[in-house]
């Protein structure tokens, strides 16, 4: 009997339900505003980008 496939959907199942923990906060990037030359978009053009 070949065991690969169950031995690997083990290891699978295991890596997702592994928590994960959170980068520190100094690695995690800051939110900067936008340059006042960059406008955020209308409601018009966020619904002819969602079609």
């Amino acid at each position: 009997m070949n065991r690969l496939p169950i031995l690997l959907a083990l290891a699978i199942l295991t890596a997702c339900a592994s928590p994960r923990p959170a980068p520190p906060a100094e690695v995690q990037p800051t939110v900067e505003p936008l340059p006042p030359e960059i406008k955020p978009l209308t409601q018009e053009q966020e619904e002819e980008i969602g079609q």
